[in-house]
């Protein structure tokens, strides 16, 4: 599980081509996040949906979805579905002139140009990852900055303001996700989130659930325990991880933990 406020570390420390792209190929339900930078998927087979903001997506075959900078998304399925998607670091496209935190792009279309430079895109990401020398680097800032420039050129939306497009909602939920990516180690209660917004507990329950397909305690035991791998991957022991990650009882994190990561910490031990 990963955190809901996608931080992309790993590209801001990669100068050269601060780019990621990856493909799902199977039957997928992510986690609800949001990040700065833009995300660009094409759907290649299958369909699915895209939870985009408060509205919901359609997501098949030849479909091109654009995540602003700053937008919760949750793509999910019931049925297989294969697409790539591809994270574009800030810092590149300002570097570029292109300040994408400023850009609203429309969320969905079909364009064959458009298509063909992202497949484009994605022969010179995989010929990076093969061959990391300057030419093939330049290559990949190339394409990049020539998927950037179509998408500015033909799919942007002139004259919206980001903030407006947010819901109440939107907003308080991303409040929350962030409270408990940071605090996830400390005693937590649904009565303090709730006054944190400055709405009912109630409220908050339900509209959490709504945009994140989640309860809040679902997704903080998950995020517990993706942090409690960690650092038993760093050779903590299963006692320390569970109380460093914000588990108050062990018996309660092993079963927690084995139920959500598929076996028990114990076999992670060390790993």
């Amino acid at each position: 599980m990963n955190s809901y406020y996608e931080h992309h570390l790993a590209l801001k420390k990669n100068k050269l081509c601060p780019f990621k792209l990856g493909i799902v190929n199977n039957e997928y339900s992510a986690p609800c996040n949001w990040h700065d930078n833009i995300e660009i998927l094409l759907c290649f087979d299958g369909e699915g949906v895209i939870q985009y903001g408060k509205d919901t997506l359609s997501f098949e075959k030849g479909d091109i979805v654009v995540i602003n900078s700053g937008e919760l998304h949750r793509p999910y399925n019931q049925k297989k579905l294969c697409y790539y998607f591809i994270i574009i670091d800030e810092s590149f496209c300002r570097e570029n002139g292109l300040d994408t935190a400023l850009i609203c792009f429309q969320r969905k279309f079909r364009d064959a140009e458009t298509e063909r430079i992202l497949r484009h895109t994605v022969e010179r990401t995989n010929d990076y990852n093969a061959f990391s020398q300057p030419l093939t680097a330049a290559r990949l800032r190339a394409a990049m900055l020539e998927l950037l420039i179509n998408l500015v050129s033909f799919h942007s939306v002139p004259d919206v303001k980001l903030d407006e497009k947010q819901s109440p909602s939107e907003a308080y939920v991303k409040k929350v996700l962030n409270h408990l990516n940071e605090n996830y180690s400390l005693p937590i209660s649904l009565d303090h989130l709730a006054a944190m917004c400055g709405i009912t507990k109630y409220h908050l329950a339900r509209e959490f659930k709504r945009i994140t397909g989640q309860t809040v305690l679902t997704y903080l035991n998950a995020l517990r325990c993706k942090k409690a791998q960690l650092l038993l991957s760093e050779g903590k022991t299963v006692t320390e991880a569970a109380f460093e990650s914000g588990f108050e009882s062990l018996s309660y994190f092993s079963r927690t933990y084995k139920r959500i990561m598929g076996a028990p910490p114990s076999r992670n031990h060390g790993k």
